[in-house]
């Protein structure tokens, strides 16, 4: 960047300041005694580009007003890659500032607006303000070493880019090892949560185990009752109609021997009168029919027709017999049939509920009122089985009826009562059985609950410990990253210092007269110098004041040429406000003759004085003479 112009009104001293066709190489010189606005022209210069300047903040912008003047603007014309800008500013005692930025040629101004201006700036020129004071403007003050911290000189070295990384990598890690606290947290949490569940991995199986067994129990007890009742029901069905057959068997039976002795009385007879008339049978059996009343010897003749007619009935009546049995052994199987069942039934083991134990506290004591209550409650809701079940009659009576059922002697009224009797002891078992059964799949429910709720407290946990993991790698990585970002820096730094002590090594020689030649420069810019005639390096404070000054002017210049070299990588002016302050003319004369050697990149430099030796005022390209009565200043 290469100043050109420079128009000012009513700002500082100046009611007017027109520097036209300043040079682009060489010294622009500008001499004038205390107060008379030498480094006015500097804080203008400064003004217009960055809205500020060295004494001046930029909330202070009125304070750069003349004295009794309401408004004020600059403009200032440079040279950026040979392309010219003209960079405007005007402001007013009322607080309001606008800036605008412009190329030459171009219609549309590049930028508007003080923050607009100032980010476009700093784009094309290469530099910010902290970076334009630290390196090209070195205002009316002390001249020391720049600091090594300072955000310039780390932007410069290229350790901004670096430290702003360290800064985020530090933040990430604060963040990654926060939320890595808050998981282990988490995870005691959660572990907490898991152990207060108790979980028994053998529960569920035995909570599932008793409930299809007594759900079993259930189903053959009622199974086995629903059975019982429709073989007791075929039983009594049939029971009547076994004992009809049963008694048209025995008709039956005393029939067809009737029928039997008739049919061999008549056959018999009717031969022996008809086929042994002359025997002694004939004659015997003929005067016991003569006994009979109405007998005639005319009916002898008939009674083969009544043998064979007997026989004929005796054969139909052992015939209807048949079928009769058959229906007798088809009714008589109900019998064995219900006895089995009863038989079952009676062997049933109804005990499937163990009897509660005496509820005691934890004393030793009886049971408290609540738990009597909920006892009672209990019982009343359902009846103790134990006790209803086994008021039966005993054992030996129920097998003797059994006995009877099987051979189909019971009456259907003793299976009556018998089916009721057990009807009444099974149906409080299948409502307990049915209330066991829900209150078993109610803890089931409830464990498979617990038993997904421990589950997911597992994934959780291992989830949580996979994201902490990831936390822990993340970190390592970022410590790492840290770690060759601070072997980095410390390579950039070095070799920063080493580039900046060797652009001062080959200046200090010209600022000295050849006495100081060497350096040593720490990571802090800490200056050590090789006196030629001590042999020895000394410390900045074992040198003159003036000697000291020329080392820390050529330290900023040299600054200065690694900005330009790192950032800017343009032509460039440098502002040097009294840098020889205390240096008597020799030494004077010969920094001004080394100025303009430094750099072929470092061309125009405006250096600024109370006076110059009158043999150094021809090595000015420009030379501006300021005085006290001087408001409107022009070149």
């Amino acid at each position: 960047m290469i100043i050109t112009d420079l128009t000012a009104r009513n700002l500082l001293k100046y009611k007017k300041l027109h520097l036209h066709g300043l040079p682009g190489t060489g010294l622009v010189g500008i001499a004038g005694e205390n107060e008379s606005g030498k480094s006015s022209v500097g804080e203008t210069i400064c003004f217009a580009l960055f809205g500020q300047s060295f004494s001046l903040g930029p909330d202070e912008g009125k304070k750069m007003l003349r004295w009794g003047a309401t408004s004020g603007s600059v403009k200032l014309r440079f040279l950026v890659r040979d392309t010219a800008y003209e960079l405007s500013r005007f402001l007013d005692n009322d607080g309001n500032h606008s800036a605008r930025l412009s190329r030459d040629g171009d219609e549309a101004p590049v930028a508007t607006g003080i923050q607009r201006v100032e980010t476009a700036l700093t784009a094309l020129v290469g530099f910010d303000y902290d970076e334009y004071v630290e390196a090209f403007y070195l205002a009316q003050r002390e001249i020391h070493a720049p600091e090594a911290g300072s955000n310039a000189i780390k932007k410069m070295a290229g350790l901004a880019a670096l430290e702003h990384a360290s800064e985020e990598l530090d933040s990430e890690i604060q963040a990654e090892t926060k939320a890595s606290t808050e998981l282990n947290q988490e995870i005691l949490n959660l572990e907490r949560e898991h152990a207060d569940l108790a979980i028994d991995e053998s529960l569920l199986p035995r909570l599932e185990q008793e409930r299809e067994s007594l759900a079993n129990t259930g189903r053959l007890a009622k199974n086995l009752l629903t059975e019982t009742e429709e073989a007791a029901t075929a039983y009594n069905a049939g029971w009547p109609k076994l004992k009809s057959a049963q008694a048209r068997k025995r008709f039956q039976g005393f029939f067809k021997f009737i029928f039997l002795l008739i049919a061999l009385l008549a056959g018999a007879a009717w031969y022996v009168l008809t086929q042994m008339g002359d025997s002694s049978q004939a004659q015997q059996l003929g005067s016991l029919l003569a006994r009979v009343p109405q007998w005639k010897e005319d009916y002898i003749q008939y009674l083969h027709y009544v043998a064979a007619g007997a026989a004929g009935l005796f054969i139909l009546t052992w015939l209807f017999g048949l079928g009769t049995r058959s229906r007798i052994r088809a009714l008589s199987e109900n019998g064995p049939r219900l006895a089995d069942k009863a038989e079952a039934l009676r062997r049933f083991d109804f005990d499937i509920f163990p009897e509660p134990a005496e509820a005691v506290d934890e004393e030793g004591g009886e049971a408290s009122e609540t738990t009597q209550e909920d006892a009672d409650t209990e019982t009343a809701a359902t009846p103790s089985l134990q006790t209803e079940l086994h008021s039966t009659t005993d054992d030996a009576a129920i097998e003797r009826l059994i006995s009877r059922v099987r051979r189909n002697e019971a009456t259907p009224q003793e299976v009556e009562n018998f089916l009721a009797e057990k009807t009444d002891q099974i149906e409080p078992l299948l409502v307990r059985v049915k209330i066991e059964v829900g209150k078993l799949a109610g803890d089931i429910s409830e464990e498979q609950e617990r038993l997904q709720l421990a589950a997911k407290l597992k994934q959780d946990i291992e989830l949580a410990r996979e994201k902490m993991a990831q936390h822990a790698e993340r970190v390592e990585l970022r410590e790492l990253s840290g770690e060759l970002l601070a072997l980095g820096g410390r390579d950039m730094s070095r070799r920063f210092n080493t580039e900046v002590r060797d652009l001062v090594g080959r200046l200090l020689p010209l600022f000295t007269e050849g006495r100081y030649e060497h350096l040593q420069i720490d990571d802090n810019l800490n200056v050590r110098v090789f006196s030629t005639e001590k042999k020895d390096f000394l410390n900045i404070e074992e040198i003159s004041s003036g000697t000291q000054r020329q080392i820390m002017l050529a330290m900023r210049l040299a600054v200065s040429q690694q900005l330009v070299s790192s950032l800017v990588k343009d032509r460039q002016f440098l502002f040097l406000d009294e840098p020889f302050a205390f240096f008597d003319a020799a030494r004077t004369h010969a920094s001004l003759k080394a100025l303009p050697r430094l750099s072929d990149e470092i061309t125009q430099i405006w250096v600024v004085a109370q006076s110059f030796p009158e043999d150094a005022r021809g090595d000015f390209a420009a030379l501006i003479d300021c005085g006290h009565e001087v408001v409107e200043l022009s070149l």
